[in-house]
């Protein structure tokens, strides 16, 4: 019996909901594992904590240290590193600092010991040395002294005594020209232009050079050098056919080019002795030309651009049939194709993409906002224990919503037990036990006497003797 008649959601009398697990269950195991979730299953194998981090190689969670290329965590590749800087590379450093991958171009010592020195050996076997300290009398390493030309010099080559001929001590020399020979006869002389050796003379005119082709002659005057000539009409030193004149007897030439011909040029240019076939003004008034004035009035000579009459049947007017055969020109009233691609129809689109002339068919919303959609509202009810039955106040809900804890139906006899089989003590679910007196009667008033004697019957319960 319960005297306080206040029972939880598990029909425990005052029981405050304390077999309940995390899960609302009544008798249930599930618990909050280490990341709060209920009945969930902790950190996953591999991670770290709740967040789905993982640790790093030093076993920070979450941490970004790496193993670098040389295995070290949280390295910086340097432990592995050649001299050039590369990882696990082969490069190596030689004794001049160069740092490279070829060991054929390592440096090496010099005579000195000097790494990448440039001492060597000379020829006296000194190393570094300058080859003097082997030298003979003629300046020769390891030389034997034999070395005099006919000049008398070390290791002379006859030079210094020699003549122009190159014969030591000999008597040819050369001229001014160059010449090198010991007969002075036929030394060279200067000519005109003061050249020794040249070819220039003088001509008759003055002039001084070398070339014979330019020496200068009598003009028709008998004047050396002189620039008179016969013109074309003979005469020496004359101004020839005057200008505009054709011959050397004063007349000129006509339009044909015919010299002291009677042809005249036209104002087309048509050169003839007719007078009768001169070129006459077009509308435009070109001379010899082919326009001509169209029903425009317009004056050319293209038949291309002649004017037509409109659909009004206006000379050069600018009316026009648009596609539904109006004829005017005024392009602002054209008829247009509706969306059935028809000209001047009625047709337009509704918002479900439908075309046609109808406007009582265009589609609607629906309650849930859908153009053309089929939701609708309905009355639902609050489902509190979910199990698809509705009770309590209806309201008028768009079925079209996504309306989670709701029923279309009024048919919950227990809206808070879902199984619908709430006991006698009021427990969803129960045997009927959590309220049976000692006779396992819900609700019923049997107790047990001191005796363990069970009934409603108080007349018959048990009394202590005298022995208590």
């Amino acid at each position: 019996y319960c005297y306080s008649n206040q029972h939880d959601d598990c029909g425990v009398c005052d029981g405050g909901n304390a077999d309940q697990d995390c899960a609302g269950v009544c008798g249930g195991t599930a618990e909050y594992d280490e990341c709060g979730v209920c009945d969930g299953s902790g950190i996953p194998d591999g991670e770290c904590d709740c967040d789905g981090n993982v640790s790093d190689c030093v076993g920070a969670c979450g941490g970004s240290a790496v193993v670098d290329e040389c295995g070290v965590c949280d390295g910086d590749d340097s432990t592995c590193s050649d001299c050039a800087g590369v990882p696990n590379g082969n490069a190596l450093e030689d004794n001049c600092g160069v740092c490279d991958v070829d060991p054929v171009n390592d440096c090496t010592q010099d005579c000195v010991g000097t790494w990448g020195g440039s001492a060597v050996v000379d020829e006296c076997g000194v190393c570094d040395g300058d080859d003097t300290t082997c030298l003979d009398e003629c300046g020769v390493p390891n030389g034997n002294n034999l070395c005099l030309d006919d000049c008398g010099v070390p290791n002379g080559d006859n030079s210094t005594c020699a003549d122009c001929a190159g014969t030591p001590y000999g008597d040819a020399y050369e001229d001014v020209c160059d010449i090198c020979d010991n007969d002075p006869s036929n030394d060279c002389v200067q000519d005109c232009a003061l050249v020794w050796g040249g070819n220039s003379s003088i001509d008759n005119c003055g002039s001084c050079d070398d070339d014979p082709s330019n020496d200068c002659v009598q003009d028709c005057a008998d004047v050396w050098g002189g620039s008179a000539e016969y013109d074309e009409c003979g005469v020496c030193g004359g101004s020839g056919i005057p200008d505009e004149e054709c011959d050397c007897d004063g007349n000129v030439s006509d339009c044909a080019g015919a010299c002291g011909g009677s042809a005249v040029e036209d104002e087309c240019g048509t050169c003839d002795t007719d007078s009768n076939n001169d070129c006459v003004q077009d509308c435009a008034d070109v001379w010899g030309g082919n326009a001509y004035e169209d029903n425009c009035g317009v004056c050319d000579n293209n038949p291309n651009n002649n004017c037509i009459q409109d659909c009004a049947l206006v000379w050069g007017g600018s009316a026009y049939e648009d596609m539904c055969n109006v004829c005017d020109d005024d392009p602002s009233n054209d008829c247009t194709q509706d969306c059935a691609g028809v000209w001047g129809g009625d047709s337009s689109i509704d918002n479900c993409g439908s075309c046609d002339d109808d406007s009582s068919n265009d589609c609607v919303q629906d309650c849930a906002g859908i153009w053309g959609g089929s939701a609708e509202y309905e009355t639902f009810y609050f489902d509190f224990d979910n199990d698809g039955l509705g009770a309590g106040t209806g309201y008028e809900l768009c079925n079209g919503l996504d309306l989670i804890g709701w029923a279309t139906n009024d048919d919950d006899t227990e809206p808070y037990c879902n199984t619908n089989d709430t006991d006698l003590c009021g427990v969803c679910a129960g045997n009927g036990s959590t309220c049976a007196d000692c006779a396992g009667v819900p609700n019923g008033d049997s107790y047990e006497d001191e005796c363990n004697v069970c009934d409603n019957d108080s007349s018959n319960d048990c009394v202590q003797d005298c022995l208590g």
